[in-house]
């Protein structure tokens, strides 16, 4: 099999009732789901059952947006089909307010960052109103 992308929409794709499937059949998505409730309470809510109005405002959209297509991908890789590539997670904007370069945050984002800057990770928490643990896993690499 050749290589595989997941592909995500942007803003403006967004829609009252999404990723509610997905939860509701996927283990996995219901982790990333429940996950970012305990980050940003609210946002299944804002998922499932918000107005149109209510999650298109950016502030609602972004991380409404980005908890579906997370989930979305949390549940291809429950399913066995894992991206070797992924796009649409709407790095741009959170790239330019941390001074960082869309590629270097996709990297982050698939996961396949070796390290990471504290300056870096520390912006990353200041744009999000995370901590770093809400972002950091731990994986031994078996290389060594």
């Amino acid at each position: 099999m050749g290589k595989v992308a997941f592909v995500f929409s942007g803003q403006g794709a967004q829609y009252s009732g999404m990723g509610k499937s997905l939860y509701e059949h996927s283990a996995a998505a219901k982790n990333v789901f429940d996950t970012a409730e305990s980050i940003r309470p609210g946002t299944k809510n804002q998922c499932f059952s918000g107005t149109l109005e209510e999650i298109s405002i950016t502030k609602n959209t972004q991380p409404c947006m980005f908890t579906v297509e997370l989930d979305a991908a949390a549940a291809l890789e429950e399913a066995g089909i894992r991206a070797d590539l992924a796009a649409g997670f709407s790095l741009g904007e959170l790239a330019e307010r941390i001074d960082l370069t869309p590629a270097n945050l996709s990297i982050l984002k698939t996961g396949k960052a070796k390290a990471i800057r504290f300056s870096t990770l520390e912006a990353i928490c200041r744009e999000l109103e995370c901590q770093p643990g809400d972002l950091l896993e731990y994986r031994p690499d078996s290389s060594l």
